[in-house]
């Protein structure tokens, strides 16, 4: 049976304002088949998922569990021991997470040159809110959240464009460390092939995203980080309270234009059509 070359895994709680933009643009990327673990989802994200015309590549499970101090991780397991075996890249993102190539729009051409590998990591950047007040703006005359949310946090030393996600070869795969992290047997590394040095979620390094990127929509709009807020974390030990609170809305504000991703617009409005 052929091997699927990438797959990428997710948890997922009340997306269904963004769901579809997200699976269609890693779709329009070279993602072959989505691992989708919805936690506690009380929209409709599900309905929203099986809108969409590649819906038989998209698996959905339901998580309810919220004793364990991190349900992603406990999440994460269950998708690498029932979906690794046969695929040769795990992609671990979150569904505000949009990780492709800067230049190259072929996901799969740019990861076979690390199959060397353990895996690659592609360093967050960090976009704002563009002072959008609520989702009726974001998605005004059709727009895409990506083509409202064009300002980034450009200061290199921010500890959160220090953070990062990795794409991970399976038969390398050890062990997951965090939603960020992961030991293989050959080391991951960042785009110029330096090992990856870092704690669980950053580097020390100076983001590099040249070759890859992960456009990371933290804040989205001021509507959208209120409900975040209520909505919590997957991540129990979160104190959301502090995590999303309005001094982290108004740090992670950008401040430079980035439209680097627009160029998938049009054909991420075509396929959800």
């Amino acid at each position: 049976m052929k091997k699927i070359y990438l797959t990428l895994v997710a948890i997922v709680r009340d997306q269904e304002h963004y769901i579809k933009e997200w699976l269609a643009f890693h779709r329009i990327v070279g993602v072959e088949r989505f691992v989708l673990m919805l936690h506690r989802c009380a929209d409709r994200t599900e309905e929203r998922i099986r809108e969409l015309s590649f819906r038989d590549d998209i698996f959905i499970h339901h998580v309810r569990e919220t004793a364990q101090p991190s349900v992603q991780m406990g999440a994460y397991h269950w998708a690498v021991r029932n979906y690794g075996h046969d695929s040769r890249w795990l992609l671990f993102i979150d569904s505000d997470e949009f990780f492709f190539g800067t230049t190259e729009d072929h996901l799969p051409s740019i990861l076979e040159r690390y199959e060397k590998h353990g895996g690659l990591a592609a360093h967050w950047i960090n976009f704002g809110h563009n002072n959008i007040p609520n989702r009726e703006a974001v998605f005004r005359n059709g727009r895409l959240s990506i083509e409202a949310f064009t300002t980034k946090n450009d200061d290199p030393s921010h500890h959160a464009n220090r953070s990062f996600k990795c794409a991970v070869q399976t038969e390398q795969l050890i062990a997951l460390l965090s939603p960020h992290r992961a030991l293989t047997i050959n080391p991951i590394v960042r785009e110029n092939f330096e090992p990856l040095v870092a704690s669980d979620y950053a580097t020390e390094a100076c983001p590099i995203n040249n070759i890859v990127r992960c456009n990371h929509y933290h804040t989205r709009s001021m509507e959208d980080w209120v409900e975040r807020s209520k909505r919590g974390s997957c991540n129990t030990v979160y104190d959301s309270e502090k995590v999303y609170d309005v001094a982290r809305f108004i740090e992670r504000s950008g401040n430079v234009d980035d439209r680097t991703i627009v160029r998938f617009a049009e054909r991420i409005k075509e396929m959800i059509r």
